[in-house]
């Protein structure tokens, strides 16, 4: 059995919390040792626990330029602008939750390791930096029940992505419920994609794989503008018959030379699934809508079905005639596809369109 440190050995390794000891009987020897709980823990697993600290940010300052893994059990909250350095590793455990006080933001720079739930709370803002790729609408409250409005929750998973000040590969939103929006979805300036676990039909809980409109008429679901390499991939987006969206993905080049380049849709289902859906009518004005007037090209459109919208591919841009559509359905539309300019592709189906 190894050395227990004794109570002047205690004091001098952490002097925060040298008033708090635990009292260990060495089997060996009648001499009672002393050990301080938390630096216990961290001789054994290498983590620091919040709890040890008063607050986030003097534990960031305590631990310094070390490698560290900070463990969150419980809700602390950020009163001024803080950055989480890259060689710290935030580990939300049990109830724990970060809350974001209005006006402030909390920079993320290191990895996250979180549970499916919420963790960030507060009006402030939420960045993540190069070493956290995947962000979850649920980590900032997202209900995922396909009725509750997840619309705020899943733009705050898309924004942490954005403005961040340090280089990062594009993130991935991953939507792994159904969730219902009340607004657009929007992705500007930023790379993201936003990925489903599934396309086909699930509509029965726990719903997954799909984003069901529940907004007011003439806006998009998804609108993608003023950014390279975004897309959606993996997902199912239905309508609303009664308050049709403008589109159920809208890529909009307006602004920016070569403003919406190299971005994507693919394996995408939009539209009722063959009166699976309860609202097995026309659900949008269009599938997918190119809209603006500077290039957007050199975008891909991979493996989609559009069902029941007036106008299946609406592309309005004269600049967006670089792309590819490889293996594209169109079926029970007004309008099967309308554009002002040429396409490429392959593996065209089209059905019932009038």
């Amino acid at each position: 059995m190894p050395d227990l440190l004794d109570k002047t050995e205690a004091t001098t390794v952490h002097q925060a919390d040298a008033a708090v000891y635990a009292v260990i009987s060495r089997t060996t020897t009648p001499a009672d040792r002393w050990i301080q709980p938390g630096n216990f823990h961290k001789a054994r697993t290498g983590n620091d626990n919040l709890g040890m600290f008063v607050s986030l940010a003097s534990a960031i300052s305590s631990i310094g330029v070390s490698q560290a893994t900070l463990e969150i059990p419980a809700t602390t909250t950020v009163s001024a602008s803080l950055t989480i350095p890259s060689n710290v590793t935030l580990h939300l455990m049990g109830t724990g939750q970060i809350s974001v006080a209005s006006g402030q933001t909390l920079t993320i720079n290191g990895p996250i390791v979180a549970p499916l739930r919420q963790v960030f709370t507060g009006t402030g803002t939420v960045k993540f930096g190069g070493r956290i790729g995947t962000s979850y609408p649920e980590w900032f409250g997202a209900a995922a029940d396909n009725t509750t409005d997840d619309q705020a929750a899943i733009q705050k998973a898309i924004d942490a992505f954005k403005d961040t000040g340090v280089e990062h590969h594009p993130g991935v939103v991953e939507l792994t419920g159904g969730y219902a929006v009340g607004s657009t979805l929007l992705i500007t300036g930023n790379s993201v994609t936003l990925r489903g676990n599934g396309w086909g039909v699930q509509n029965d809980a726990p719903y997954r794989g799909f984003v069901r409109w529940i907004g007011s008429a003439g806006t998009p679901l998804i609108k993608i503008t003023e950014c390279w390499m975004s897309g959606v991939e993996n997902l199912r987006l239905i309508g609303k018959s009664s308050a049709k969206p403008s589109a159920a993905i809208e890529l909009n080049s307006q602004n920016v030379s070569h403003g919406l380049d190299f971005s994507f849709v693919r394996k995408v289902h939009i539209g009722p699934m063959f009166g699976y859906d309860t609202d097995d009518a026309v659900q949008f004005d269009a599938g997918i809508l190119v809209s603006g007037s500077v290039d957007g090209d050199t975008n891909t459109y991979d493996h989609i079905n559009i069902i029941k919208c007036t106008t299946g591919v609406d592309i309005q841009n004269a600049n967006a005639s670089v792309s590819h559509w490889n293996t594209v359905t169109i079926g029970h539309c007004t309008t099967g596809f309308k554009s002002v300019t040429y396409s490429v592709g392959t593996n065209w189906f089209f059905a019932g369109n009038t």
